[in-house]
């Protein structure tokens, strides 16, 4: 009902992960779960859309504008919003009683409650003169339903859980008292900004002596009623943060001979303190005995490597990736991936002008450039997107604008635009092995300089604030873990105590000597970010100067490394993740250490010691 009322995505997901609702999505043709899953995922993850509503107008131009996968994501995604919208006109009564409709399993009971609960409000004389007779409040159905024990009762033998002020007048044969904790039971109400303890006192209301006093009768009467063996108390000595806990007042009500002794008992040591409790392990993770075999590789997912051996397996290798979070603006990928576009169709558009683009000046690359840019957010968002969106494309235009100011410094300088996101796949008939894997990739521009013959590549950054290839390339040795990252017998000595943690730049390079193998050998070649961060007076080139034939030798080696141990099946060991983002794999270690989280025979193959 909550979703019929506010249309939301995230709740519409929410409904896709119960098998029951899922089972009533019957169209011309089912949707499976595993489907639906993926569609709402994909229009979560890949959209700025919110609302059921919003997502019909955005599909079709996002489906135009995306390349469809394998998976058909498009047909998906229609034929979920299709089941969804057959199902909207009809009430939660209406369709729980479709979905649970001759059943028999352990849940019957509690399903055949609500629907009895839900047609009583409906046939009640309440709702006679409601505009929808079989939609009913959803919140009085709730509320309705909250007092109702929905579970089978319980069979003989079995430990109920009561409450403490229920447990005098409870007929069992046997009683353990918990959580008898100071501040609990009794329980204590402190510095209460507009009823303090003494206030409630002079005005008759309910105070800390009047519950203790309770509590205090509560417990003589318990003591009273059962026998010794049949009645325990106990307290936890730790809350969940592991802060010790008080015992409560009441175990400590005696007379002053006992007191001493009393104290003492309770505050003595566990038995079980020198015993190092551990879970139980016999639900550890366990890998696939037949991992996926690589066969190519990408200048971006080397760095994937080096920050994470373990998590590449988990993402690059199994493809398992964390549920989109549905949002109402851009993420960082969505907006680079925005600016990229523009980029693209800007340099496409160019190409064919050859040289005649220098002559291009920053106002006419500024116009042409925003009218790209409104093109593609018409395609991506419609013409009325939502207003987080409408400021994030602001920031954007902003971008643009420094983009034309570069853009005509470089045209100035005599650079000539030669190709635009150009791919290197492994089904090329002139492909590149990096090691026993093909590589592959995508350069955003190459261009050659009229005057000198500099061939250049660069790679747009849509960063918060500039960063030079070499902080993003290198870092200090205290960050490696593989060897062959290292970097060693270098000329400048300054670079011997750093390691490689990205190789996207050099692989760049060996990908246009690969192309442009004549011109490679006769002109220089740099490598350079066009970088266009928040500050827009920020944006320029900034070129990998400090990549030197023995750095460029360097990162050749450590991919070939890379590739080597990605072929074996090597993903180990897992590295501390580094970045101000959730962990996506966060979920694997709730035992604590990898070892203590994934089946030891798993380890050894990640290790690549058995196969």
């Amino acid at each position: 009902e909550d979703f019929r009322h506010t249309k939301d995505l995230r709740s519409l997901r929410n409904l896709l992960e119960l098998p029951a609702f899922c089972n009533i999505l019957d169209g011309k043709k089912s949707i499976s779960q595993t489907d639906a899953l993926m569609a709402i995922d994909h229009l979560l993850g890949k959209s700025i859309a919110d609302t059921f509503d919003l997502a019909w107008k955005t599909s079709k131009a996002l489906n135009k504008e995306a390349k469809l996968d394998k998976q058909n994501i498009r047909s998906k995604v229609h034929l979920l919003l299709g089941s969804v919208q057959k199902q909207l006109n009809k009430s939660a009564l209406e369709l729980i009683e479709v979905a649970f409709a001759g059943n028999d399993t352990p849940s019957s009971y509690s399903s055949k409650r609500v629907i009895e609960i839900g047609r009583q409000l409906v046939n009640s004389l309440a709702f006679k003169d409601w505009k929808e007779s079989q939609n009913i409040p959803s919140q009085l159905w709730s509320q309705a339903l909250h007092g109702e024990r929905l579970q089978e009762p319980p069979n003989e033998g079995l430990i109920i859980l009561n409450g403490w002020l229920e447990a005098p007048w409870l007929c069992q044969e046997r009683m353990i008292l918990c959580g008898l904790i100071e501040g609990k039971i009794p329980q204590t109400i402190d510095g209460d900004a507009f009823l303090p303890d003494s206030v409630r006192s002079k005005l008759g209301l309910g105070d800390n002596s009047q519950r203790y006093a309770r509590d205090a009768y509560l417990l003589g009467a318990l003591i009273a009623s059962y026998p010794i063996k049949k009645l325990r108390l106990s307290y936890s000595k730790y809350d969940n943060s592991g802060d010790p806990n008080k015992a409560s007042r009441l175990l400590l009500s005696t007379n002053l001979e006992k007191l001493p002794s009393r104290v003492q008992f309770l505050s003595q040591p566990n038995v079980t303190n020198n015993i190092i409790l551990h879970r139980q392990t016999n639900w550890r993770w366990k890998l696939p005995k037949d991992l996926p075999i690589i066969k190519k590789i990408s200048p971006t997912q080397f760095e994937s490597y080096l920050l994470c051996p373990f998590r590449f397996c988990i993402e690059k290798v199994l493809l398992c990736k964390s549920v989109p979070i549905a949002s109402h603006e851009m993420d960082a990928a969505a907006f680079g991936k925005l600016i990229h576009q523009v980029l693209e169709n800007f340099g496409r558009e160019i190409i064919p002008m050859g040289k005649a683009m220098l002559e291009l000046d920053e106002v006419s690359i500024r116009k042409r450039a925003q009218e790209l840019l409104i093109q593609v957010v018409h395609v991506k968002f419609g013409k009325h997107p939502a207003p987080a969106v409408q400021i994030q494309i602001a920031n954007a235009l902003a971008r643009i604008h420094a983009f034309a100011r570069v853009q005509a410094k470089c045209f100035s300088d005599g650079w000539v635009i030669l190709d635009v996101e150009r791919k290197l796949q492994e089904t090329d008939k002139n492909f590149l092995n990096i090691g026993p894997l093909r590589l592959t990739g995508i350069i955003d521009r190459i261009e050659q300089n009229i005057y000198t013959d500099t061939l250049r590549v660069l790679d747009f950054k849509t960063f918060s604030s500039v960063k030079k290839p070499v902080q993003t390339h290198l870092a200090p040795i205290s960050h490696n873990w593989f060897p062959p990252a290292k970097i060693q017998d270098c000329v400048d000595h300054k670079f011997n105590n750093k390691t490689w943690i990205n190789l996207q730049l050099p692989l760049y390079r060996k990908i246009v000597e690969h192309w442009y193998s004549n011109k490679c050998l006769e002109n220089k070649i740099e490598l350079a970010y066009f970088a266009l961060p928040s500050d827009p007076n920020e944006s320029g080139i900034y070129n990998f100067e400090e990549l030197s034939y023995e750095l460029y030798h360097s990162a050749i080696q450590c991919a070939e490394a890379i590739a080597e141990n990605v072929v074996k099946a090597v993903f180990w060991p897992p590295r501390p993740f580094r970045s101000s983002w959730e962990d996506p794999v966060k979920s694997l270690f709730i035992n604590g250490l990898p070892e203590n989280s994934i089946e030891e025979e798993s380890i050894k193959r990640l290790k690549g010691v058995i196969k």
